[in-house]
């Protein structure tokens, strides 16, 4: 049985440099703004070089755990019985629990108002990434969203995964209203948890 494995492209690693130090500055502002009211009354009224500097170390410290976060998410590796998502503290989907596989995720985005705030080319990419992108869903009512075809070998696991799980998958799928109500503002690539109504088995992760 053929496994594939995908891993973050360069532009991916490119995006998570570029964006680091805006989200370092984004990460040290609530803590700079508590200590500088400690000092605010002080004699110099000045914030001390040594409390910007461990200000700074926490933004840096939030925009490694963001970025981390995101590039793990691009590692996806797929053998005969299982799905396994990260390169670090990995989660295994196993294919046994995927009840259905739809190819196309609703274009959420150009439903609501902001699709009118975006240019035509960005709607465009915006639409195809839409349209390639897989939908599992899992015997418990949980949905995974796959958006990883711009990835090394993401094509290739994609349509491994769509031929063995051939049986499962719904061409003539309608998503329901509640299905779209649970994938909008959702991350991609991230489990969303079966409703708390369901009393159904968890699909298996570790």
């Amino acid at each position: 049985m053929i496994e594939i494995a995908t891993r973050p492209s360069k532009s991916d690693w490119f995006a998570s440099i570029i964006v680091c130090p805006i989200f370092v500055a984004i990460g040290a502002i609530p803590p700079l703004l508590v200590v500088s009211g400690f000092y605010i009354d002080s004699p110099t009224g000045r914030t001390p070089k040594l409390a910007l500097a461990g200000c700074l170390v926490i933004g840096a410290i939030l925009a490694l755990w963001f970025s981390w976060r995101t590039l793990n998410r691009f590692y996806w590796h797929l053998t005969e019985a299982e799905l396994i998502v990260g390169r670090w503290g990995r989660k295994h989907f196993a294919l046994s629990t995927v009840d259905r596989v739809v190819l196309g995720l609703p274009p959420i985005l150009l439903q609501s108002g902001l699709g009118k705030l975006v240019t035509p080319e960005v709607r465009h990419a915006y639409t195809v990434a839409r349209a390639s992108s897989l939908l599992l869903i899992f015997k418990d009512e949980s949905l995974l969203p796959l958006t990883i075809n711009h990835l090394p070998n993401g094509t290739a696991l994609i349509d491994e995964l769509m031929k063995r799980l051939q049986n499962r998958v719904m061409s003539d799928h309608v998503y329901t209203e509640e299905q779209i109500k649970r994938l909008r503002g959702a991350d991609p690539n991230v489990l969303i948890s079966k409703p708390k109504s369901s009393s159904k088995l968890l699909p298996s992760i570790c």
